[in-house]
């Protein structure tokens, strides 16, 4: 083939900010190079405040097409997927069960055969997933091919942060199946390498860039940190988003305790999940029980429940420091949100987030995630904040969605054989 990548079709069953958004940001920056992009994703997508500018999304997963009105029109309507037809835990009689779970694979078959053939009917040239979920899974990938459509695979995680052992044979066979591997760091590359050496051969690495889905709101500085009680002097470090194992929450809080930190407040903000220990009725209750059995209440604001964008953003607005003293991580998000609000950044090298900071000036990176070293980079964080308010952190172009989508563009062309290396894009 001589014309390269036209159209791709972006799957993304995942439906959250950070999935979701680097979906969005990717498809934009295409966009802007003239490939057609249409991501298609539940119904369940926290984006539904984020309309595409230049790419369409479609919230169609999880239901058979030919029920649906609208396709491939932008005025779908939000649709929540139907049960999968699988028996709950504690259904009676075995054979019933076993009925139910044939339904629900036949089911699961049907929907990634119909699913395969409307994208090849559609033209789309690459089927791009950003994460496969239970339906979309090996059986798509390998309709795709079977239809001549080619298949890449964002690697947004190696292995799910809370690893099982099924989670590796599954993640191999997915990796097997797909034609292309993204992945974010050099760091990330290692580590799926490792663990995957057969398919070392498929890796295009591309970053993660800065966002534009956020709008800046400094005006909203004042209002936010009156809410959270917190005056105008007092230094704010922020952990926010999904609080899960990986992350560490539980080395901040401890960190909290230092007298070298009494001059600042912690916020911690979202919903836990992953824990084994969860308080009923409040996304926070764990974190809570935690802040009073360390005794740093008058330390601590918790903001518990989801964070939409305006949310986040007079978060980011609001506070002076992220802290992601990640225990494992492939790649952060949530890290690139704070280099766009121009935050200090206080980081573990889980994920390769050090190769990211390397061109950030207002950052600390810690060497381990353990409470001590947490303690000693926010006391840094905390000295150089003057530093920071005076000199602000350079243009970086290198994270530019637009030189992203083009590298990355380039790479899979040649990679996957559209055009023959050394060719124009």
């Amino acid at each position: 083939m001589s014309r390269g990548i036209q159209s791709i079709a972006m799957v993304d069953t995942d439906g959250g900010y950070g999935i979701g958004g680097y979906t969005y940001e990717l498809s934009e920056g295409l966009a802007s190079h003239g490939i057609r992009v249409d991501v298609y994703a539940n119904g369940r997508s926290t984006l539904r405040d984020v309309p595409p500018r230049h790419h369409r999304r479609l919230p169609v997963l999880g239901r058979a097409l030919c029920r649906q009105t609208g396709l491939p029109h932008e005025g779908v309507s939000w649709v929540e997927p139907s049960s999968n037809g699988t028996a709950s835990a504690g259904t009676p009689g075995g054979a019933t069960a076993a009925k139910s779970r044939l339904r629900g694979w036949i089911r699961h078959g049907l929907l990634a055969v119909e699913f395969a053939s409307y994208l090849k009917h559609k033209h789309y040239d690459v089927v791009w997933i950003q994460w496969p979920g239970d339906v979309y899974g090996a059986a798509l990938y390998s309709m795709c091919r079977a239809l001549g459509m080619r298949v890449v695979h964002t690697v947004h995680n190696v292995l799910p942060h809370e690893t099982i052992a099924a989670d590796i044979p599954n993640q191999a066979l997915l990796y097997r199946k797909a034609d292309a591997l993204i992945v974010h760091s050099a760091w990330a590359e290692r580590e799926l390498t490792r663990l995957f050496r057969d398919v070392s051969h498929k890796i295009v690495r591309s970053r993660i860039g800065l966002y534009t889905m956020y709008p800046r709101r400094p005006d909203s500085r004042p209002q936010t940190r009156a809410a959270l009680r917190v005056d105008d002097g007092t230094p704010v470090v922020l952990f926010f988003g999904g609080i899960r194992p990986y992350k560490n929450v539980d080395a901040v809080l401890g960190a909290m305790r230092d007298e070298r930190l009494r001059t600042a407040v912690l916020v911690v903000a979202g919903v836990e999940s992953g824990y084994d220990a969860r308080v009923p009725g409040d996304p926070l209750g764990r974190t809570r029980a935690l802040v009073d059995e360390l005794g740093i209440a008058e330390r601590v604001r918790l903001v518990p429940g989801g964070l939409d964008c305006a949310d986040t953003t007079a978060l980011l607005e609001a506070a002076d420091i992220l802290v992601l003293p990640y225990v494992k991580s492939y790649g952060s998000a949530l890290l690139l949100l704070g280099m766009t609000f121009d935050k200090y950044v206080v980081a573990t090298t889980a994920g390769g987030m050090d190769e990211y900071l390397d061109a950030y000036p207002h950052h600390t990176v810690i060497a381990c995630s353990d409470v001590e070293h947490v303690v000693a980079g926010l006391a840094e964080a905390l000295r150089r904040l003057p530093l920071r308010q005076m000199i602000p952190a350079p243009p970086m172009p290198a994270l530019a969605w637009s030189d992203i989508a083009k590298q990355v563009l380039a790479a899979l062309n040649v990679h996957l054989a559209f055009l023959p290396a050394g060719s124009p894009v």
